[in-house]
């Protein structure tokens, strides 16, 4: 496995490739797979790798370029984890409440009429329901007539006027979610698009369209986010969505970047890249890898090198956000504060509290914010308290946060 690093006339990272190469398509058997940036998962970089060499006798090779450091930084995680044995374990889901409530629609449309306890039987002897207790597959079917998705005709179930709509949809039967994107407007002008993100907040700049732009309204039901130049010299605080990355990968960046361990895999020139962002962070080696993690004021921003897993992380920015901190993530290991430090220490030992309340503030923040439940695409028929239960599984790891609250502290440097 090889990792290259270009550098451009700007001095910064350009990806090296030819336009004959298809990235991670697989077209037969192929020499090589050329990866431009890390994968998200380890899993998907040794998949990635199993495309070439299928010949007998043949050896699976993959070249990747990267166009930043962090990215050929975790590009060289995941390949040095995977030799060690080591695979991110699978994200199961223990209460899939939005695949109950599509079922239920399934069953009901498919008998044209079902009695409301031979349903909810039907469900509970269900393989992937059967852990579930009766009582909240019941309160889930009686949700779903409350709404008009089932209507009830003496004793039995049939579809109603809101679930007709559903069910005549092509794709009603897959539950997998199409990507959403907001359009983006300055005065009556479409300028681009932008991937659905319920952090994004008014008041901040974006880049798009080769220019940088300040929110002035989302409109989240038309799905529309309105825009003018922005004159204010803020860094741009949202750059897009990435996948989900484990927290070990995180943590284990952290740790290559605080050591002086040497990798084969890399050519001379990405030998210097790390050689470099090691440098930066030459500062912070006297920290105690597993219980402190650097905050760097500057005179612009203040940063906070967090190395953690994605769902932590968000969780994390949603707390942050119920005390009135605004922030940017880069990557997932470094998030971005307008406050000082000391602000932000302040607030980082204020955020434990909030999980007295955690299931109010977010119900209060899905009423807010319904497409906060988008990333499931049945999730917005069940009743709010099981959207709650759905976000706090599916989407933010508030038990992961809380382990990083106690067990790791923030050191002003």
């Amino acid at each position: 496995m090889e990792y290259f690093a270009k550098n451009n006339r700007r001095d910064d990272f350009a990806i090296v490739c030819t336009s004959t190469l298809e990235l991670g398509i697989d077209i037969g058997s192929v020499d090589q797979v050329i990866q431009v940036d890390a994968t998200h998962t380890i899993s998907s970089l040794i998949q990635r790798v199993g495309r070439s060499g299928r010949k007998d006798g043949a050896v699976s090779k993959l070249s990747l370029f990267a166009t930043t450091p962090m990215t050929m930084l975790q590009s060289l995680v995941c390949w040095n984890l995977y030799c060690h044995k080591y695979i991110e374990p699978p994200f199961s889901i223990q209460c899939p409440y939005d695949l109950l409530a599509h079922q239920a629609i399934s069953i009901v449309k498919s008998t044209n009429g079902i009695g409301a306890q031979r349903l909810v039987q039907a469900l509970k002897s269900n393989f992937a329901f059967s852990h579930l207790p009766e009582n909240e597959i019941r309160e889930i079917v009686d949700h779903l007539v409350q709404t008009d998705i089932f209507e009830k005709i003496q004793h039995e179930l049939i579809i109603g006027m809101e679930g007709e709509k559903i069910v005549n949809k092509r794709d009603f039967y897959s539950s997998f979610v199409r990507e959403i994107n907001l359009k983006v407007f300055h005065k009556s002008q479409a300028i681009g698009e932008l991937q659905l993100n319920p952090l994004l907040e008014e008041d901040t700049n974006i880049l798009l369209a080769a220019r940088i732009w300040k929110i002035v309204e989302i409109d989240w039901k038309a799905r529309k986010i309105y825009v003018v130049p922005a004159h204010d010299g803020q860094k741009p605080r949202f750059e897009g969505k990435s996948g989900a990355i484990h927290r070990e990968i995180c943590r284990e960046m952290y740790r290559i970047l605080l050591t002086d361990d040497t990798f084969e895999p890399l050519d001379p020139e990405s030998v210097a890249v790390l050689s470099q962002l090691r440098k930066n962070y030459e500062p912070y080696r006297n920290l105690d890898f597993h219980h402190e993690r650097p905050l760097v004021s500057t005179l612009k921003a203040c940063y906070l090198h967090l190395f953690m897993g994605s769902r932590e992380t968000e969780a994390l920015q949603f707390l942050f956000q119920q005390v009135g901190v605004k922030q940017d993530i880069n990557a997932n290991c470094i998030l971005t504060f307008g406050e000082d430090a000391a602000e932000i220490t302040e607030k980082w030992s204020m955020l434990p509290e909030l999980y007295n309340s955690l299931d109010s503030l977010l119900a209060d923040w899905l009423l807010q914010h319904p497409e906060g439940i988008s990333f499931s695409k049945w999730g917005y028929l069940l009743p709010l308290s099981y959207q709650v239960r759905l976000l706090r599984e599916k989407k933010f790891d508030f038990v992961g946060a809380a382990e990083i609250l106690e067990g790791i502290g923030l050191v002003s440097v």
